[in-house]
């Protein structure tokens, strides 16, 4: 979320993207494929440090952290949890 949040616009830009990519299949061909990668590099990067969880996790937390950038970036709930604690709190059930 930290890295996400930094500049914003870029994080709006992606989603962006993958609305248009709704319609235009190029750009779902394209753009797909990038995010195909970064999820199997990130999947690499999980195993390769240690970290608990495996493939399906980190595709849970990826749906999860997806979800909670829209709502943070655009009309957010007011649930009275801030970023940080769910995010603390999406590891720690993901992993349970």
């Amino acid at each position: 979320m930290r890295r996400l949040s930094v500049d914003p616009h870029v994080s709006l830009a992606l989603f962006e993207l993958r609305l248009e990519a709704a319609r235009r299949p190029a750009v779902a061909a394209t753009l797909g494929a990038w995010r195909q990668r970064a999820f199997q590099e990130d999947v690499a990067f999980n195993d390769a440090s240690g970290l608990p969880g495996g493939r399906t996790e980190i595709a849970l937390f990826h749906y999860a952290i997806d979800g909670l950038m829209l709502d943070h970036l655009t009309a957010p709930l007011d649930t009275g949890l801030s970023v940080e604690a769910a995010v603390n709190e999406l590891v720690d059930r993901i992993l349970q």
